[in-house]
């Protein structure tokens, strides 16, 4: 399963890990490099092994369950190092350690992570890149992830929008990897190597700013929408690779580290381990390690078999006409979610609704989503800033409500600022009666729900189709309601938005059912 997730996150659309089919071939490189040390070591297999193979069986099953490709990548690397102790000990293990930590590389990081590194990156970027064209004399604003036309300026002929894929962490990744490979061949003094290292993460942030600030130059200088696409969709990688890598050597020679050539075996003669002396080998399936590999074996491809896989692809189910449409002095109208939306969130049922009040003209917009797993839900803390909203306060609070049951709702308030004034967004999730605040308090709970179903699956085998029909009639849920503050104190705003969601759940039917 880890393959079948690495395989998808590596060829999907805007994949920050299109580099990932590479990896395991510099990997292989990095072992052919150190063949004379590896013809040199004696293999000398350890029981210590089966200490990083236990556990790594139990995540690898949970994860293949779960289709949790993070605790399955996880597994890998316990099988992994287990097999190699137990097989060729530790000092081939240590001979062999960057190689097989260099396969990290290739493996995506967990959605929850992955977001919040991107969204600070993404942030740096686009502030580094407006100083870049305000220091080019250009007049500029920015708005979180969004760079606009300064006041009485209409030098760019569209906003620059830094979306997630443009952030420049897809560029670090990447970077990181080449400058991994890039001082494995480097013969220099460590503290050289680790500068040229730590350079990946803030290189990638100035580079990625300088294009940024490069499709702004060209809107400037052609007046073109057109031209600024053009070369973002074309030019702009590649202008990425080349400034960076120059940048690198450039760095390099700076500092004298500029002696590249393939290690070798560097055994001290008068040690046991000398290229002089044939090292001492062990039988690889000597004392019972074959026999326990092949159980081990046997035991994961019976596991994978019992414990068939949660179906990945099930989609969740809303009942529109439990959802109220009007009620009081609100009126409401259906807004189709944005085509990056649904395609992010494809199995998730989803239902935007925008209300009005005729007497206030008060607007709010209402989010509900129903999926079957947390995959299908994002963190409104990545996704408010990424639109040029930053989050300039989250705190929890507590709706107490009376109608269609009396019920106690913990959710999340945040309020987002843009130029063009401030907004009130209060979000949780729910499923059944349970009430979960944010994004990673859900994905919590339903990790400890699946594990939950497994264990009944594997001690209780014969209620296996029971838990099976529980699992599928289960559903999540995401309720968001958002409106503009009209005060400055917002206190008013957020009563006004209580209110209306107190009236909203009221007029529904089967809420938290």
């Amino acid at each position: 399963f880890a393959l079948n997730f690495w395989k998808t996150e590596w060829f999907v659309t805007q994949s920050y890990y299109s580099h990932g089919p590479l990896v395991p071939i510099i990997a292989a490189f990095l072992i052919w490099a150190n063949r004379e040390r590896i013809a040199a070591t004696k293999v000398n297999p350890t029981w210590l092994g089966v200490i990083l193979i236990v556990p790594g069986v139990p995540m690898l099953l949970f994860g293949n369950w779960s289709h949790s490709g993070a605790l399955c990548s996880l597994s890998f690397f316990f099988i992994l190092f287990g097999t190699l102790l137990l097989f060729v000990g530790t000092r081939m293990t240590r001979v062999l350690l960057l190689p097989v930590l260099y396969l990290l590389f290739m493996v995506p990081l967990p959605s929850t992570i992955l977001d919040e590194s991107t969204q600070k990156i993404q942030l740096t970027s686009t502030a580094v890149a407006a100083v870049m064209l305000e220091a080019s004399g250009l007049s500029v604003t920015r708005e979180g992830a969004r760079i606009l036309n300064g006041p009485d300026s209409d030098a760019l002929p569209e906003p620059l929008i830094v979306g997630a894929p443009c952030s420049g962490f897809k560029m670090f990744i990447a970077l990181a990897t080449f400058t991994v490979l890039f001082v494995f061949l480097l013969r220099a003094a460590p503290w050289k190597k680790a500068v040229i290292v730590g350079l990946a993460l803030p290189l990638s942030i100035f580079v990625n700013a300088l294009r940024i600030s490069s499709i702004g130059w060209i809107g400037v200088w052609t007046q073109s929408a057109d031209a600024m696409h053009k070369f973002h969709d074309t030019g702009a990688m590649i202008f990425e690779l080349v400034i960076s890598f120059a940048i690198l050597f450039g760095v390099a020679k700076l500092i004298k580290a500029d002696d590249f050539r393939l290690p070798s075996c560097q055994t001290d003669p008068s040690t046991p381990d000398a290229a002089s002396v044939s090292p001492v080998y062990k039988n690889v399936g000597r004392g019972g390690r074959g026999i326990a590999a092949t159980v081990i074996l046997a035991l994961l491809l019976t596991a994978t078999i019992v414990v068939r896989p949660l179906d990945s692809t099930a989609k969740g189910r809303l009942d529109r006409s439990d959802i109220p449409s009007a009620f009081g002095s609100w009126t409401s109208g259906d807004i189709e979610p944005d085509k990056v939306t649904k395609e992010l969130l494809y199995t998730a049922d989803l239902l935007q609704r925008e209300f009005v009040n005729l007497d206030t003209q008060r607007q709010v917009m209402v989010f509900v989503e129903a999926a079957k797993d947390t995959t299908s839900f994002h963190n409104p803390h990545s996704c408010l800033p990424g639109g040029g909203s930053p989050v300039t306060q989250d705190e929890t609070v507590t709706l107490k409500l009376d109608k269609p049951k009396p019920m106690t709702i913990k959710a999340t308030m945040l309020t987002a600022s843009s130029a063009y004034g401030s907004h009130l967004v209060i979000h949780w999730y729910m499923c059944g009666p349970n009430v979960y605040s944010d994004t990673p308090a859900i994905r919590r709970a339903v990790r400890a729900m699946q594990v939950k179903d497994l264990v009944n699956i594997v001690v209780h085998p014969g209620d296996r189709k029971e838990t099976r029909r529980e699992i599928g009639n289960r559903q999540y849920y995401w309720y968001r309601f958002s409106t503009d503050v009209w005060d400055e104190d917002s206190v008013s705003d957020v009563e006004e938005l209580k209110q209306f969601i107190r009236d909203f759940v009221a007029n529904g039917k089967n809420f938290g059912e």
